[in-house]
């Protein structure tokens, strides 16, 4: 079954969005966790931040206050340098 990561603090709006959302099972974590599933690569543009407000030229996150995010990152592999092997990047 599918799952999608969400952000939010308050357990009841998880528990009605949960419930609304049928399609996969809900998985809550807080931001610092998302960035951790991006480790090992590098983040560009402004990082992990609100996926409505992602833009590649801003060099900061924006988060808006509400009670949920969907937050988005994208990130690329560090170029591997001088010969090392993948697991020194």
């Amino acid at each position: 079954m599918p799952g999608l990561v969400a952000c939010y603090d308050d357990e009841a709006l998880g528990k009605r969005l949960s419930a609304e959302y049928t399609a996969g099972q809900f998985f809550n974590h807080p931001p610092a966790d998302i960035v951790s599933f991006f480790a090992r690569l590098e983040l560009v543009g402004p990082g992990v931040t609100e996926a409505q407000t992602w833009r590649a030229w801003m060099p900061e996150p924006v988060l808006r206050r509400r009670e949920g995010h969907v937050l988005a990152g994208v990130a690329r592999r560090r170029a591997c340098v001088g010969g090392a092997d993948r697991e020194s990047w």
